[in-house]
């Protein structure tokens, strides 16, 4: 699969970032949307 993401052939949609203090907002965020996407967490 990395292969593939580093060839370009594979995109990965982002629904949303949260921060990690926001850490319990984002798990609620994953529970309830039906967005297409993944949510990342940033510890920035």
């Amino acid at each position: 699969m990395f292969d593939l993401i580093t060839r370009n052939h594979l995109e990965i949609p982002i629904a949303k970032i949260f921060k990690l203090a926001d850490i319990r907002e984002a798990h609620d965020y994953v529970m309830v949307s039906r967005e297409l996407g993944q949510v990342i967490s940033d510890n920035d």
